[in-house]
């Protein structure tokens, strides 16, 4: 079974001791979902929170 996805939230922790927030409107159909690090420092901040919101499809 696919979803279709309309909205990705992303929140991350920063060096600064805060945390971000970002949400992504799409509009892709998936089974899967991978998330490629595009640059990271190697240490304890990052990804919190990713969450994937959207509604099923019957194929």
């Amino acid at each position: 079974m696919s979803e279709s996805i309309n909205t990705v939230f992303f929140r991350e922790k920063c060096k600064e001791d805060y945390i971000s927030m970002y949400e992504f409107d799409t509009a892709v159909t998936a089974q899967t979902l991978r998330f490629n690090l595009m640059n990271t420092t190697g240490g304890n901040t990052g990804a919190v929170d990713i969450a994937v919101y959207g509604s099923f499809i019957d194929e």
